[in-house]
């Protein structure tokens, strides 16, 4: 199988799967009642004891989020690397940086955080601020996980534009500019901000992108499985043509 049309249809899956696991991200973090453990601890594990399957699923859609971008990021580079290999290539690294950190930090999550809220729950108010003062997470603030992978998304929209430009480089941008928000939002602890932004870019920008590139993507495969395939050259192909003109020649002179 050519390698291209291989990388064009796992991404386009990838893209496929990310559409649903971003809606599910959004939605159940607007159903969640407390937002963030780092501001209110207390009243955070008390509503995961009451909340424990919404916050499991938000946490497992964040880890799969990782996941799948793991495989979608190969393939929308493929789609601008023509553009700025250089900036592609350090832009997807530090996607893959943080997608590894999200996934970390999701999967760790749901391993410890049953353990981690009955232990906290059972220590007086002296021992739940030390507790809480070691998080559970790494990039606490989303520089990694949301700055790193939004400047990629920023990244990929502006080298659309440049090549293309259309509704795909647009919503691309706003991805990325959506990101880097959140990021605004956890340093700002402002969870109107975060939970506007969860709407946007969780229930309607994340998965109307990754849908348009899942389309691309699947239509580029498309294209490349109906090219042919070149022939073969033969490496002696003009010493054989050139050794039947001396024999024609021969011929004529017999």
């Amino acid at each position: 199988m050519d390698t291209s049309r291989s990388i064009e249809r796992v991404g386009g899956f990838c893209c496929s799967v990310l559409v649903a696991l971003y809606v599910i991200a959004g939605v159940t973090f607007l159903l969640l009642p407390v937002k963030a453990s780092v501001l209110d601890p207390v009243g955070f594990a008390n509503a995961y004891t009451t909340h424990r399957f919404v916050y499991r699923v938000f946490f497992l859609s964040f880890g799969f989020i990782a996941v799948f971008t793991f495989g979608a990021i190969p393939a929308i580079s493929a789609l601008v690397r023509s553009e700025s290999e250089g900036l592609i290539r350090w832009s997807s690294n530090l996607a893959y940086l943080g997608s590894g950190v999200l996934a970390l930090n999701s999967f760790r999550t749901v391993g410890l955080i049953d353990m981690r809220t009955e232990i906290f729950l059972s220590l007086d108010a002296e021992g739940q601020k030390i507790l809480a003062a070691a998080p559970l997470v790494m990039d606490q603030h989303a520089y990694l996980t949301f700055g790193a992978t939004g400047f990629y998304f920023l990244t990929v929209g502006i080298l659309l534009f440049k090549s293309e430009g259309g509704l795909l480089a647009s919503v691309g941008v706003m991805l990325g500019v959506v990101f880097e928000l959140v990021v605004i939002g956890w340093a700002a602890a402002s969870m109107p901000l975060l939970s506007g932004l969860a709407t946007v870019g969780g229930v309607l920008i994340g998965p109307v992108w990754f849908f348009l590139l899942g389309q691309r993507l699947r239509d580029a495969g498309k294209v490349t499985a109906s090219v042919p395939p070149a022939k073969p050259v033969r490496a002696h192909a003009h010493r054989e043509k050139v050794k039947k003109k001396r024999n024609s020649a021969d011929d004529d002179l017999l």
